[in-house]
This record gives structure tokens, C-alpha cells and sequence, in this order.
């Protein structure tokens, strides 16, 4: 009786560990036929059941499976790491795997062997696999260019699509990794940064070309006034009279002859002294306005400026620097 028990037991054991067992090899398993430590790939991981053909005498193996969305277009920049193996000793001859900057090439224009070309349109961005290449569409007759592949030889080739930058006819957008290892964030916060700062380099532009444009401004209208000016003196010579020379001798020199000074030189002289003071007038009153323009527009700037970036305390400095030399303080 107590046998029969025991029996029973062992019995419902073995087949409740009979359907755990079958569970688990329902279970999809991520298989990597990749001996890591010896740099090494048996050539028998294309008989695995897992192996599917993709076209032209190719062989592809799944380790990692991907967003299965984004796939590599003709044009696209795709960014990858992978090791090479030579398929008949299964030894790795090349590897790019956990690199700082990651392995880019544009796909379909012919930068890569064209098994790669075939290979990586097969793929997703995230996806990691093993890719057979017959010596067709690997280096074919001729020896690598670094010499470690001979003529003929069969490639596999363990590849990880780390991201693609679409081309332009495909929305030229960036998905996963870039070309340079960083994420997507990583680049939109680079490129607003280098944003910011070229618009405050346009700005510190704009501000010293508007004080160049015043300051050329201020210059053309002196010489102007001078011109005015010097055509007055001109006016104001030709109608006064001729005085002769001072005498040596303070006994010879001969009175002043008031009648000299024609009635039309008197009226002259009067009419000029009255527009001299009109003009002075209305320069004073003209540079007062153009100093206040000034003025407004430099603070104007400034509080954009101040606004739109309040850190840029040194631009603000150099502001204040240009705003002292235009108008200095009397």
C-alpha cells in the first residue's frame, strides 16, 4: 500500500515537470550562437530552425527583434555597430561593436558590400542579427581591404541597427541613435543651444551695425554743416569791404572810412547774423531729437535682449560700453 503511494506520487510529479517543460519550450528563446570569449561563430548556426532566407543565397538569424516600424530606405543614413566572421573558420576578423561613435554609411549607394545594402532593408531600428553572405555579394574574387579576408570567402556578419536618419524624399527625420552616438534629445537640445547662441551673435550684430549707420549718419550731417557753413563765410567775404594793410608807422595810418560799408553789406550782415541764429536753432532742436531716437532704440534693444535671454549679461556690458561712447557723458 505504501509503494503504490510512492508510485503515484513520482507519477503526478513527472508529468506536472512534463508541462512546465513543454511551457517553456513554447516560450520564444533568444538564441546567440556567438562565443563572446573566443571571438567565435560556428558556421552550423544556419542549419538552426530559427535561420529564414531573405533572397540571393542570404540567411538571417533574429537575436533581438526591433521597433519592427522604422526600416532602412534607399538614401537613408543608417547607424549600426557589428563584428564580422569569416564563415568557413567561423574566426571574427572585424568588430565595431561598444564603440563611442557608432558605424554609418548610406544605404543602396553602394559605400558597403551589397549583401549590407540587401541586408540591413530587412531590418528595423533596435533589431540585432546575424547576417549570411555568399561570397557573390561580399568581396567576391578579391581579398578585403585589410587583407584578413581571402578571395571566395562566405562572411557572417553580426548587426545591430542602432538608428536611421531619413533622407529628405523620406521626411528627414531622426530615429533612435545618430550617426555621432547621441539620442534624439540629445541632438534637439544641441541644436537649440547653437540656436540661442546665433541669435545672439545676430543680435550683437544689428547693435554694432546701428551704431556705425549713426555714427556714419552724425558724420554726413557735420559736413554738411561745414559745407553750409564755409559757402556762408564765402558770401559774408566777397561782400565786405577791402581793408588795406596795417601802415608800420601808426603815424601814416589813415582813418577808417565808414562810408565804405555799403548799405547792402550792413542789411547782409544783419539778415545772416538773424539766420545764423534760426540755423542754430534748429540744429540744436534736430540733435536733441536724433540724440532721444538713439536712445530709445539702444534701450529698446537692450530690454529685447535682457528679455529674451536675461543670462547675456556680458552682451548687456558691451550695450552699455557702445551706448557711453556714443553718448558721452559731458
Amino acid at each position: 500500500m505504501v509503494l503504490s503511494r510512492a508510485a503515484a506520487l513520482l507519477l503526478l510529479f513527472t508529468l506536472v515537470a512534463s508541462e512546465s517543460g513543454a511551457e517553456m519550450e513554447s516560450k520564444p528563446k533568444t538564441w546567440n550562437p556567438i562565443d563572446e570569449e573566443n571571438n567565435f561563430l560556428d558556421p552550423n548556426w544556419v542549419n538552426h530552425g530559427s535561420v529564414k532566407k531573405i533572397g540571393n543565397n542570404m540567411l538571417m538569424h533574429t537575436m533581438q527583434h526591433g521597433d519592427g516600424k522604422n526600416f532602412a530606405e534607399r538614401g537613408d543614413v543608417a547607424v549600426v555597430q557589428f563584428q564580422g566572421f569569416i564563415h568557413e573558420s567561423g574566426q571574427r576578423y572585424e568588430n565595431h561593436r561598444n564603440f563611442r561613435k557608432p558605424y554609418s554609411f548610406v544605404v543602396g549607394m553602394g559605400h558597403v558590400i551589397k549583401g549590407w545594402d540587401e541586408g540591413i532593408k530587412m531590418m528595423s531600428v533596435g533589431q540585432r542579427s546575424l547576417i549570411h553572405m555568399p561570397h557573390e555579394l561580399a568581396y567576391g574574387p578579391f581579398r578585403s581591404g585589410s587583407g584578413r579576408v581571402p578571395p571566395h570567402s562566405h562572411l557572417n556578419f553580426d548587426i545591430e541597427l542602432l538608428g536611421i536618419h531619413k533622407s529628405a524624399l523620406h521626411g528627414g527625420k531622426q530615429v533612435g541613435m545618430a550617426f555621432d552616438g547621441r539620442m534624439p534629445t540629445e541632438l534637439e537640445a544641441a541644436q537649440s543651444k547653437k540656436a540661442v547662441k546665433k541669435a545672439a551673435a545676430k543680435k550683437q550684430d544689428d547693435f554694432e551695425n546701428l551704431i556705425k549707420k549713426q555714427k556714419q549718419e552724425a558724420e554726413e550731417y557735420a559736413g554738411r554743416q561745414k559745407i553750409l557753413l564755409d559757402s556762408a563765410q564765402a558770401k559774408m567775404a566777397k561782400m565786405m569791404p577791402h581793408q588795406e594793410e596795417e601802415p608800420q608807422n601808426k603815424k601814416d595810418a589813415k582813418p577808417v572810412d565808414a562810408q565804405k560799408v555799403t548799405p547792402q553789406a550792413k542789411a547782409f550782415f544783419k539778415n545772416a547774423a538773424k539766420n545764423q541764429k534760426r540755423d542754430t536753432k534748429i540744429q540744436n532742436n534736430l540733435e536733441k531729437k536724433a540724440t532721444s531716437f538713439r536712445k530709445e532704440q539702444v534701450k529698446k534693444m537692450a530690454t529685447v535682449l535682457a528679455n529674451q535671454n536675461p543670462q547675456q549679461k556680458t552682451l548687456r556690458k558691451d550695450f552699455a560700453k557702445g551706448y557711453d561712447k556714443l553718448f558721452p557723458k559731458q
